[in-house]
């Protein structure tokens, strides 16, 4: 993460830093492996911030060893030294890094969670079956189930007459529709009512049961 590399240059331990890019590197490939194996997003919320925060302890404990070991054989004394106080330092601050590379991935885990249950959720309301409208005719006698005349109630409801026309459509029923089909997925719908010729086009979007409509014209024939 971000946050986990900036914290690692406060360390000021090179090799420290070097090992947490190459482990970051190398612990994407690993979950993305084990993703492509059908590993559950949940198990990877829980493991990948584990793994960080052992790293972040394991380093800070065997730098405080190694760090000191390391400077005294390059520089002796003063090398020494010097590694003693990164060592130091890296007892504070490496378990900081392994934690903001947790929380970092803890988030980027739960956005993909978030994500799978988006889709879910979407192919979820596509199965979805909705009852479309009654029709009545004249004298508000409920005529046989027609699935043309229906959508075309639903459209008709959806895009009411304009209140600000002095056309009251209470009364609006429905004369004859058809529907033509225009292509794979795109429809449209011709309705003749008692108060309205419309056009209405009608697109399946991206196959997955939703749709898009447009009102394409409309000309309205006046009260009675």
């Amino acid at each position: 993460s971000t946050v986990g590399s900036t914290a690692a240059i406060l360390t000021l331990d090179k090799e420290f830093q070097n090992l947490h890019t190459q482990q970051q590197a190398s612990q994407q490939r690993n979950y993305d492996r084990l993703k492509q194996r059908g590993f559950g997003r949940v198990t990877l919320l829980v493991t990948r911030p584990v793994h960080d925060v052992v790293f972040g302890v394991v380093s800070a404990s065997t730098g405080l060893i190694t760090e000191p070991y390391r400077g005294a054989k390059k520089e002796g004394v003063t090398g020494f030294a010097k590694g003693t106080a990164v060592g130091v330092i890296g007892v504070f601050v490496k378990p900081v890094v392994g934690l903001s590379d947790a929380f970092a991935h803890v988030m980027e885990s739960v956005h993909d969670l978030a994500k799978d249950i988006n889709v879910l959720e979407s192919k979820f309301r596509s199965n979805e079956k909705y009852r479309l409208p009654y029709v009545f005719g004249i004298e508000r006698i409920l005529v046989p189930f027609d699935q043309v005349d229906s959508i075309s109630a639903a459209l008709l409801k959806a895009h009411p007459i304009d209140k600000k026309i002095d056309v009251k459509d209470d009364d609006e029923v429905i004369v004859t529709s058809e529907a033509l089909q225009i292509s794979s997925g795109l429809d449209q719908y011709i309705i003749v009512t008692t108060k309205r010729v419309v056009l209405f086009k009608v697109k399946v979007v991206d196959g997955q049961g939703y749709v898009t409509v447009n009102l394409v014209w409309q000309a309205l024939l006046g009260e009675g």
